[in-house]
């Protein structure tokens, strides 16, 4: 939002859709790939060159329609349809490896699952387990924020429906309380 409200202000003019990229750099958007999502953000000509490069489409490097951000910015339109195309022919692993190697900044779009099983997210010990009193063992998202001398923990469960009703309501009267 940031570059697009930006370019609002600087310009007046009102800002057009174009879906998940980037309103000034392109391509700086998500691509699905045969098995998920990737982001690919080619921030300057040349990394754009190397993708193109990367793709085994060095033409279009060289399209006068393509061949500089702002025409890209123009033009992506065209452009985006035939890098969609593109990815859609290898999976998500298969490009980021291709892309890290190039120095082409990347990354997965990942699903909740998938987010769950990250190695970072495991280390950091985001998932906290606790015991309820009518569910059993269960699962909870815990805080992403950790603080060295005061870190974040689960001191309980959830509440049941209506189990802190009296901890919050002793000092309000009858009248004061909607049911």
């Amino acid at each position: 939002m940031g570059n697009v409200s930006a370019n609002h202000l600087i310009s007046g003019e009102e800002a057009t859709r174009f879906g998940n990229g980037h309103p000034n750099i392109v391509p700086y958007q998500a691509f699905r790939t045969r098995n998920g999502y990737i982001v690919v953000s080619c921030g300057n000509d040349r990394l754009y060159q190397a993708l193109c490069t990367l793709l085994g489409r060095e033409e279009l490097a060289s399209d006068a329609r393509f061949a500089t951000n702002p025409q890209r910015v123009r033009n992506r339109h065209e452009l985006i349809p035939i890098l969609q195309e593109l990815f859609l022919k290898r999976e998500t692993d298969d490009w980021l490896t291709e892309l890290r190697a190039t120095g082409i900044p990347c990354g997965p779009i990942n699903t909740i699952g998938q987010v769950f099983k990250d190695e970072q997210v495991q280390a950091r010990g985001f998932v906290w387990e606790c015991e309820h009193p009518t569910a059993g063992m269960i699962k909870l998202s815990g805080s992403p924020i950790h603080l060295s001398e005061t870190p974040t923990r689960l001191y309980k469960a959830p509440p049941l429906l209506g189990e802190d009703n009296e901890k919050y309501l002793k000092d309000k009267k009858d009248d004061e309380i909607v049911r």
